[in-house]
């Protein structure tokens, strides 16, 4: 399971993480390796994948996703970024990084003077970047992912769920529909839990699912959501026959 703090599992004990609770729902014939990493984007995690995860020759690899995912991969870069030597150059990290760790009046001339989008970035530059990644650099990726698979002999799917504040609004932020469009253009298995979310009460009952200050899940907001996965999964065919 790839993925970012959500599938680390932020706001739960190790027990109850997205991960350890699918596997535990799977059954003794399953195991799922957490592989999730805070603050991870789709290009890193594909990079794990590839040097090293591949190795441990999985049946299945799910790479949950999110609004955060669009953003950190706009302002990171893609593949490019990660040198044969093992280092790793990020495109836009310069002023954006001093800027937020200079002072909150800095962030707030940035945004509100020089018109920089919230990832400081010229905003003109953020929407280039991001009409770029959702029109090819995702469904490139995913189908690298799912190249990858073939040749390892291993099953992909992308898990997408909405943040607290798109359940709250009841509907996606723009990044998160150009990404999901793009995601599901490439015909690989593309789970939406938004649909799940609203029917199963999270927008009425918020505190419930999400911690407050930062909006990752609760525990049982994972454990609801591994239900939700392990289900689709299976309609879809993914888990085989022992599921």
């Amino acid at each position: 399971a790839l993925g970012d703090s959500f599938t680390e599992g932020m706001g739960a004990p190790i027990t109850r993480t997205l991960p350890r609770t699918l596997e535990r729902l799977l059954g003794r014939n399953f195991l799922v390796v957490n592989a999730g990493i805070c603050g991870d984007d789709p290009f890193y995690a594909f990079v794990l994948l590839r040097d090293r995860l591949a190795a441990l020759s999985p049946d299945l690899v799910i790479l949950a996703q999110n609004a955060t995912d669009v953003t950190d991969a706009v302002r990171r870069g893609g593949l490019e970024r990660f040198a044969p030597d093992g280092t790793v150059v990020y495109p836009h990290a310069g002023l954006g990084r001093r800027m937020v760790f200079s002072s909150a009046w800095a962030c707030f001339l940035a945004e509100a003077v020089l018109d920089y989008h919230w990832m400081y970035l010229p905003r003109e530059t953020f929407w280039a970047d991001m009409v770029r990644f959702t029109s090819s650099r995702a469904p490139d990726l995913v189908e690298r992912f799912r190249a990858l698979g073939r040749e390892r002999g291993f099953s992909f799917a992308v898990i997408y769920h909405p943040m607290h504040f798109e359940v709250i609004s009841g509907r996606y932020c723009q990044d998160s529909v150009l990404y999901l469009s793009a995601l599901k253009r490439t015909g690989a298995p593309v789970l939406d839990l938004m649909p799940f979310f609203l029917k199963n009460g999270a927008q009425k009952d918020l505190d419930r699912w999400f911690w407050p200050k930062d909006g990752h899940l609760k525990p049982w907001g994972y454990e609801v959501m591994a239900g939700e996965i392990r289900r689709e999964l299976a309609a879809r065919g993914l888990l085989g026959p022992e599921s």
